[in-house]
């Protein structure tokens, strides 16, 4: 899950293990929308690429553990938005799955797409047409 609004990439004890992620120990400064607390954090470096392979980049200092908001691992799909005018309309995917990682706005750019093809007037099937 990509969150614009956060500065730090968090990632799950569970999905650091499988993956096999070397573990290192640094004190952080953590602050989230409502607490600011200080201490020993788990943290893993990782390599981070879009499904297209067009954006890699190795991501240090990775934070290991438990998600700082309550019930953010549980899917988007099965929560209650109904308290969030600006989300209205949105039909998240209801799947059975929890997020294991929190992708922060630094990496906002491996989800915009850099190209967009539209088939020409009379040949929506798109076929033989790629200058467009």
């Amino acid at each position: 899950m990509v969150d614009t609004g956060a500065n730090r990439d968090y990632m799950s004890t569970e999905l650091a293990e499988r993956l096999g992620l070397e573990i290192k120990y640094s004190t952080l400064n953590l602050k989230t929308a409502t607490e600011a607390s200080i201490g020993v954090r788990p943290m893993a470096d990782m390599l981070l690429e879009s499904r297209d392979g067009l954006y890699r980049v190795r991501v240090d200092d990775v934070l290991i553990g438990d998600f700082p908001c309550k019930d953010s691992t549980m899917a988007p799909g099965k929560k209650d938005w109904s308290n969030y005018e600006h989300l209205a309309g949105i039909k998240f995917a209801n799947i059975e799955a929890e997020v294991e990682l929190i992708i922060s706005s630094a990496h906002t750019e491996a989800t915009i797409w850099t190209e967009v093809r539209r088939p020409s007037r009379g040949n929506e099937d798109g076929e033989g047409d790629d200058d467009n």
